[in-house]
């Protein structure tokens, strides 16, 4: 991967930048926090987008506006092929907004488009996602660090992490881990289940359950045969009823006729008099009508000669405006006129400069071409130069090669001899494991045996204590006695007292309404006199009138003493119900103690049978966990033999991890000798391609003075030919001001003959505002007298319809009163009672609680039989839970096995990994430690710490042992080697592009010169080089410096420094 181009606009604190990368070393120098390592998360955001690690809050500019976006574009190589990736990003408070494209072959050809595409298209063509990406590319200084770090823990936890290794082991122990403990759980929580759950005694309950569903069956039927006899009598006493009710609606509907009749007639009454009033009124207007009839004639007259006048002021006006209009353009045209007369006299000067400057014009573009001829010849001498030192560094490369890797196949056939005396141990690592296993397995059987017989007796001691509970129980229920047939006794001395006090309420309301009904016919009588007529007769009452009145004052007075009565019969059966509810919320509540204690009874005896059986699991769990002691065929397990065996397999296990790391090292011996000679031949084509390169160099010459001096030419001529420019273009546009010229003064002569004929007008109109004033204030008379004549005419054309509502009044007065004689007749000849319909109320309200009372009870047996149907089907849901249950944990004794061995083949295969990886790191950290020291450390190894040792003189040294700047030569190249094994690993062959951050720190001239002269030697594999350094003392050392400097403001900006 080779990166070209870096264009950002609105990227953090670059507003409008555009980078041109070069090969071989770029040093980013710049102050701290002035966004140098912004560039980084800039390739990473064009690449990867914000899955590259780059916060989305602060992708785009502080300073950039509400609306304006992010865009970032990246141009690069891979494996020969030319892409293109730009990215657009903004980011409000509800919405985030992220597109993304690219292309291949400079834009022509696109790949993918949008966000997630193009991040899978990315990685295809790179062979590695964002982190794989900054692990193979990107070294800070803190990576630098943790190389020769010297704790052994925070060493090999980085190596691990960088190499993947970590993850595999972390990672995957602990989701085996998690699994396990589910299943371990689940296991737990479904023998816990089958302790809870008994399967006779769930059979047991269903059968009961069935019975008693058949029981309430029968009830319900009973409660429906004496509903049906309720329904006809209730039948019976409705049909009177509503014929009773019948009368009575009509009786109270003729009552209301009649005060509807009464109110009417007073209504038309009143309506008739007001209607009288209003004649007499519009009578008295009426007499100034004809004297406005006569003025009425000249009304339309005086109108006609205001809206004549009208018109012309209207003329008047617009003439006026028009004029003062035509004033002000004709002012504005003279300004215009005058401007056009500046702009042709400066026209003539440009003219004339012009004129000066051809000559210059012309020896421009001579140097101009001269300049692309030059440009020509300097452009394939650097080419020439450029191959010319990469065909000196490749052949360097390959030497330093040769001789590394022919070091580091003599030291695999050393390992190879070490891993062969490994064989005879290393064969009895399998027995010695399943030994371990069978072990670990009675170990857990032994272990689970204790902890049943363990809980076992826990749970006698728990049963123990149940018992006694259970005992004080019965005790505390049998102090209650019998409360359910006191209870029931209560209530049907409730029941009787309820039906007492229905029949006394009745007769009360009988009597009452018979009292009101004699004091009203008494009443009736006494206002009517002996003289009146006998209702029933219809004969005068006359010597009758006094025992008639003195029967209704007896019949009246009897009455009220039988409510009297009946009020005091009421008063005292309320208080004898009262004390009966008091004693029957007293035994209710001794039958819900008592229904509490026996459920808490059956409660504690169902727990107590649960535990009795659950011990009786536990007891035969701790029997079969013998028994599979047992079967393992070890006899009795023996915890001194089994740490014996976990001491020699972990003896084994070490000389199997040493055995399969010297096994991975040397795999790779094959593929080294056949590199070698491969190198031998490409060492003789890349001497010969020197040689070459060489004599192309010095037939191709460059003068690079006459390239500064005719810069130097270009420059002032090119201030000559811009003048020349701006000159001529501003004579183009001189015939354009020539012809506004003269369209301006058309215009003005056009103007003034507008303003005369304007003027004109105004005379012709002759309007006069005084006549004009006088004929609106005679309009404003006429037009009150004609208002006053049409309201007058209305007035006049309204009272014959007065007269004839007057004449109708009249006839509804008299309708209405008939209307009233006939409703009177009509209710004195129903002869309604209405004792008789109080006696069938109370006789329907009395069947109606008797039905409301079966009904409940009819519900009360329906709830039951629900609640029993859904106790049965949670019985037949036990018994189906138990078979899912025992079949689950069966499963799950199998996959616990699985999780189990899954663990201990992981950890195997994670050290026999990290073994291969170690032994194959080696060899590319001691070919780069080669090329970086010119073949004087050559040879390096790494512990299983991955602690570094290097082979100086036939020993082998840690780093620490080594000067300061050869500690830096060895953390380089052990990071080189990295990124060089990891793109290998993926695929990549050499990653081409290497990014450092910071790695100078606090070190002194020397060493940071040293450090850049080693990564010179690495230009062959890595041909761009990135250093990022606060420090600019050291920017002579790099081909190219971009130097990034902030301000003003938030931003930043970056320029190409020449040195």
């Amino acid at each position: 991967m080779l990166l070209h181009r870096l264009v950002l606009r609105n990227f953090k604190r670059y507003r409008d930048e555009e980078i041109r990368f070069c090969d071989g070393i770029t040093g980013i120098v710049g102050n701290n926090g002035a966004g140098k390592s912004s560039l980084t998360d800039a390739i990473l955001f064009a690449l990867y987008g914000v899955q590259g690690g780059v916060d989305a809050e602060y992708v785009v500019s502080s300073f950039a506006g509400p609306k304006d976006r992010c865009e970032v574009r990246l141009e690069f190589a891979a494996a020969g092929e030319e892409y293109v990736v730009q990215r657009t990003f903004r980011k409000t408070a509800n919405s985030t907004q992220h597109k993304a494209s690219l292309f291949m072959l400079g834009g022509e050809k696109q790949l993918a488009e949008g966000v997630s595409a193009v991040a899978s298209e990315v990685q295809r063509v790179l062979g590695m996602g964002p982190s794989d990406f900054r692990s193979t590319v990107f070294a800070a200084q803190k990576d630098l660090l943790a190389l020769l770090d010297e704790r052994p823990a925070a060493r090999k936890e980085w190596f691990m992490k960088m190499l993947g290794i970590d993850y595999l082991k972390e990672e995957g122990q602990a989701v085996l881990k998690a699994e396990l403990e589910g299943v371990e759980h689940e296991i737990g929580r479904g023998g816990g289940a089958l302790s809870v759950l008994d399967e006779d005694r769930v059979q047991e309950a269903l059968e009961a359950c069935r019975a008693e569903v058949a029981r309430t069956g029968e009830q319900v039927e009973a409660c429906h045969k004496s509903l049906s006899s309720l329904d006809v009598e209730a039948q019976e006493i409705e049909a009177e009823r509503e014929t009773l009710e019948a009368a009575e609606r009509e009786v109270i509907r003729l009552s209301e006729t009649e005060a509807t009749c009464r109110r009417e007639i007073d209504r038309l009454r009143f309506e008739s008099t007001s209607l009288e009033g209003e004649i007499e009124a519009v009578s008295k207007n009426l007499r100034d009508y004809d004297a406005l009839a006569t003025s009425e004639k000249e009304y339309e007259g005086i109108v006609s000669t205001y809206d004549e006048w009208r018109g012309q002021k209207h003329e008047h006006d617009l003439l006026v405006e028009r004029r003062a209009s035509l004033h002000a353009e004709k002012a504005r045209e003279v300004e215009r006129l005058d401007a056009l007369s500046a702009t042709l006299a400066r026209l003539d000067v440009d003219a004339a400069r012009c004129r000066e400057l051809k000559p210059s014009v012309r020896r421009r573009e001579e140097v101009r071409g001269e300049q692309e001829v030059l440009k020509a010849e300097e452009e394939q001498h650097r080419h020439l130069c450029e191959s010319l030192r990469t065909a000196e560094q490749h052949f360097s490369g390959i030497e330093r090669r040769t001789a590394a890797l022919s070091r580091e196949v003599a030291a695999l056939r050393q390992k190879d001899a070490e891993r062969s005396g490994f064989e005879p141990e290393v064969a009895r690592y399998d027995d010695c494991r399943r030994l371990k296993e069978v072990l670990d397995e009675a170990a857990g059987h032994h272990r689970e045996a204790l902890r049943l017989r363990e809980e076992a007796r826990s749970v006698r001691n728990e049963c123990a204590a149940q018992e006694d509970v259970i005992r004080g129980l019965r005790r505390d229920a049998e102090g209650l006695g019998d409360p359910v047939a006191a209870l029931e006794e209560a209530e049907r001395k409730r029941a009787t007292l309820a039906s007492s006090l229905v029949a006394t309420k009745a007769g009360r309301e009988a009597a009452a309404n018979r009292a009101v009904s004699a004091r009203e016919h008494l009443q009736e009588i006494e206002a009517l006199g002996p003289d009146s007529l006998c209702p029933t007769c219809h004969q005068p009452l006359r010597t009758h009138y006094p025992d008639l009145v003195a029967d209704l004052e007896e019949e009246a007075t009897a009455a009220e003493r039988e409510v009297g009565a009946l009020d005091d019969g009421i008063a005292g059966i309320e208080r004898e119900r009262a004390a009966v509810e008091e004693d029957i919320a007293g035994i209710a509540e001794r039958c819900r103690t008592l229904q509490e204690l026996q459920a808490r009874i059956a409660a504690r005896e169902e727990s107590l049978a649960e535990q009795g059986h659950r011990c009786d699991l536990l007891t035969a769990g701790y029997e079969t966990e013998e028994e599979k002691i047992a079967v393992l065929g070890i006899g009795a397990y023996d915890p001194g033999r089994h740490e014996e065996i976990v001491r020699e397999l972990a003896f084994l296990s070490e000389l199997k991890v040493r055995y399969d790391r010297l096994a991975g090292e040397t795999a790779a011996m094959p593929e080294k000798i056949e590199a070698l000679d491969a190198l031998d031949a490409e060492g003789s084509v890349a001497l010969l391609a020197v040689e070459v390169a060489r004599a192309d160099c010095a037939a191709h010459p460059y003068d690079l003075d006459r390239k500064a001096r005719l810069e130097e030419e270009a420059g002032r001529l090119e201030v000559l030919w811009q003048e020349y420019l701006a000159a001529g273009a501003r004579c183009e546009g001189r015939q354009k001001v020539e012809d506004d010229y003269n369209a301006v003064k058309k215009e003005l002569v056009r103007l003034d003959r507008t303003l005369d004929d304007c003027t004109a007008g105004i005379e012709a109109v002759g309007f006069d505002s005084d006549v004009y004033a006088g004929l609106g204030e005679e309009r404003e008379v006429a037009e009150g007298r004609h208002r006053r004549y049409l309201a007058l005419a209305g007035e006049a054309a309204r009272l014959p319809d007065l007269q004839r509502r007057r004449s109708a009044l009249a006839s509804e007065i008299h309708a209405a009163e008939e209307h009233l004689t006939e409703a009177l007749a009509a209710r004195g000849a129903l002869n309604f009672d209405p004792d008789r319909l109080a006696g069938v109320r109370a006789r329907a309200r009395s069947i109606a609680e008797k039905t409301q009372a079966q009904r409940e009870e009819v519900s009360r047996f329906k709830t039951e039989m629900v609640h029993l149907k859904e106790r049965e089907e949670e019985l037949k849901k036990k018994l189906q839970q138990v078979g899912e249950i025992r079949r689950e944990i069966e499963s799950l004794e199998e996959e616990e096995e699985n999780l189990k061995l899954t663990r201990s083949l992981l950890s195997e295969y994670t050290a026999y990994l990290l073994g291969v990886v170690r032994g194959r790191l080696e060899g590319v950290v001691g070919e780069v430690l080669g090329e970086i020291t010119d073949g004087r450390y050559d040879t390096v190894t790494f512990d299983d710490d991955f602690t570094l040792m290097v082979n100086d003189m036939g020993a082998d040294y840690p780093a620490a042992r080594f000067s300061g700047g050869e500690q830096d030569d060895i953390a380089i190249a052990l990071r080189i080697a990295l990124s060089r094994y990891l793109a290998a690993m993926r695929g990549m062959g050499d990653p081409a592009v290497l990014i450092f951050d910071e790695i100078f720190g606090s070190q002194d001239e020397g060493r940071r010169a040293n450090l850049i002269r080693a990564l010179r030697t690495q230009e062959a594999h890595f041909p761009q080089i990135f250093l990022i350094s606060h420090i600019g003392e050291v920017h002579e050392e790099f081909e190219t410096t971009l130097r990034v400097e902030p301000g003003p403001g938030p931003e930043s900006h970056i320029e190409e420094v020449s040195w």
